[in-house]
């Protein structure tokens, strides 16, 4: 699935990297296909907001103004959506998914400038739920409606029947 998630954002993304536990079979599997990997820059700190800051702060070191977002349980992105959601951001706003009805938070678009603003909080000890901070920062909704698009795969069961779905398709 990782592959997927690398696939989806090549096209849009100058530089990939990939948030991982350290020492998870996910950052073996990263490791292995020469991803660039990225650890929580606080440590025993739950929720996602902290894989995005340490992509907002790896990608201010890289010079990077934007951060696109995608998790690894989402391998169905339409074409152009991600870029569609790059231009909503307008360079400097964050931005985010709906698909179906149903918000997509964490495919998004955050401006690097945030980072700052995202620490302070996470610093402070809150871990507001990601819609929460999109909705504070007036996120825009980039809106998207097709079958399968933005689909969580969450468990085995849930991969083997996309898997199946997509070989009835010939994809």
């Amino acid at each position: 699935m990782l592959d997927w998630a690398v696939s989806n954002l090549e096209p849009v993304a100058s530089s990939v990297a990939i948030g991982a536990a350290p020492y998870s079979a996910s950052e073996s599997y990263a490791r292995e296909k020469h991803y660039r990997v990225l650890h929580d820059s606080i440590s025993n700190s739950p929720g996602p907001l902290v894989g995005i800051l340490s992509g907002l702060e790896w990608a201010a070191r890289e010079g990077f103004d934007l951060v696109l977002s995608l998790p690894c349980d989402v391998p169905i992105v339409p074409e152009g959506v991600l870029t569609e959601l790059i231009d909503a951001s307008a360079g400097s706003l964050l931005a985010h998914v709906c698909a179906n009805g149903k918000a997509e938070p964490l495919c998004a678009i955050w401006p690097v400038a945030f980072a700052t603003k995202l620490r302070a909080i996470l610093d402070s000890g809150r871990h507001p739920a990601v819609q929460s901070i999109q909705k504070s920062a007036r996120a825009r909704a980039v809106v998207y409606t097709g079958a399968d698009a933005f689909q969580n795969i969450n468990t085995l069961d849930d991969l083997a029947a996309l898997e199946e779905k997509l070989a009835e398709r010939g994809a």
